[in-house]
């Protein structure tokens, strides 16, 4: 189930789905509404994160993992950054519910564009889990100006 869920398309499917959960628990004004779509909204981020990070691991080279996760995660903190103060601003100029129904709708809309997304593996990975092949990252020598790869 792991390669299944670990891939671009599920994940825009989940961004997608939680765009959907979003504008009916903020849109509603019905209890049992509301109640569902915060229960679904909950339950789909927890499919999100995780396989979020074994995607880009996967597209990532291995000497890039710690550069590219932390650029990810900094990129999260900005957006939360910028949409809170945003979020109040369009909340106090046209509503919760109408703000809550918008930022659902472009949820889901780069969720179904995402979903066009091809996954693809890593460059210079055929595919194969294992192929009895070490692969390592290249390396610089000292004193040469070249990357070479382990023999």
């Amino acid at each position: 189930i792991g390669n299944r869920v670990a891939a671009v398309r599920p994940l825009a499917l989940t961004v997608a789905a939680s765009g959907i959960a979003a504008g009916a628990y903020v849109g509603t004004h019905l209890i049992v509404v509301a109640f569902v779509a915060v229960f679904a909204w909950g339950a789909i981020e927890g499919f999100f994160l995780t396989p979020l990070r074994v995607v880009l691991q996967r597209v990532t080279p291995a000497h890039s993992h710690g550069r590219v996760l932390a650029l990810a995660s900094a990129m999260e903190h900005l957006g939360n950054l910028v949409a809170i103060p945003f979020a109040g601003l369009v909340i106090a100029a046209i509503g919760p519910s109408q703000t809550g129904i918008g930022v659902g709708v472009l949820a889901l809309g780069a969720g179904g564009l995402a979903t066009l997304w091809r996954d693809r593996p890593p460059e210079g990975d055929d595919g194969d889990a294992d192929d009895g092949q070490r692969h390592e990252p290249p390396h610089r020598h000292a004193g040469m100006g070249e990357a070479r790869a382990h023999p």
